[in-house]
This record gives structure tokens, C-alpha cells and sequence, in this order.
């Protein structure tokens, strides 16, 4: 959330009344105050180009809420918007899982079950006799993927 002011004090007195009004409005979606945190406050110049001078000071306040269940992104995003309006800059949604290591147990799991597979059916067509696993080796996999708009 963010607001342009002459002032500095200005900029973040109504960052702070806008961020004041977001939390109440998602604290009263009955969203917990442990899942509500501040990732950021920074204060910043807006310099105009064409008056070559600082015409504005824009305070910006980064908020965190974690949703139980998912299904309720869509009503906090509303009640956020109702509370900040053209103040609120959505700079992503992550999704996430409580608990992942039953998953990450499991995906082991079946991950050297199909190892075992691809290796006897490969023994098999090369006519080899397979021997016992020498070692494995676990890599975690991390993709994130960047959008751009095009003209």
C-alpha cells in the first residue's frame, strides 16, 4: 500500500491510517493476528522529470497474511481492496502447504519405487543382472518463473 504526500510525516501518518483499516478489515474475516504481519515500511521521493525537483513523498507498507483454507483469498483480497482502494499494490500470492514433509516422504518414496523400475527394465533389455543401489542422491527442484507484458 502506498500514498503520495508532500511531506514526508504525510506520506507515512496515511500509510499507517490505510494499514490500520487492511488489517481490521482482514482481522474481521476472522483471519488470525499471528498470520497477519509487516514485511516493510520505506519512504521514498518521487522526483518529476519535467519540474526537475521532488514533488511528493510516497510511503509504502508491506502487509503478510497467511489464509487457512484457500478458498478465503478471495474475500480477503475484497475486504483489502474495500479498506486500502487504489492504494492497494498486489505484489503476489503464494501458495503453500502447512505440512509438506508427509508429501515430501511419500514423493521419496515412489521416486526410488520408479528408480527401482527404470533400472530392472533397463537391466533386462541390456540382458545384465542388476546389483544393489549404490547410492542416492536427493536434489531439490526450485522453479519460478517470471512474466513480462509485451506491448
Amino acid at each position: 500500500m502506498g500514498k503520495g504526500k508532500r511531506h514526508a510525516a504525510d506520506a507515512l501518518t496515511t500509510c499507517a491510517e490505510i494499514a490500520s483499516m487492511a488489517i481490521a478489515a482482514v482481522s474481521a474475516l476472522d483471519v488470525e493476528r499471528g498470520d497477519i504481519r509487516t514485511t516493510g515500511l520505506s519512504l521514498q521521493d518521487f522526483f518529476d522529470q519535467s519540474k526537475q525537483r521532488v514533488t511528493a513523498r510516497i510511503a509504502t507498507y508491506q502487509l503478510e497474511v497467511t489464509i487457512r483454507p484457500v478458498d478465503g483469498v478471495g474475500s480477503v483480497l475484497a475486504a483489502l481492496a474495500a479498506s486500502a482502494g487504489d492504494s492497494l499494490q498486489v505484489r503476489g500470492i503464494q501458495l503453500g502447504v502447512r505440512d509438506p514433509e508427509p508429501m515430501r516422504s511419500e514423493a521419496r518414496h515412489l521416486a526410488v519405487e520408479d528408480a527401482k523400475r527404470k533400472a530392472a527394465e533397463l537391466s533386462q533389455s541390456a540382458s545384465i543382472r542388476l546389483g544393489s543401489i549404490l547410492s542416492i542422491e536427493e536434489t531439490l527442484l526450485v522453479l519460478r518463473f517470471r512474466t513480462v507484458a509485451l506491448p
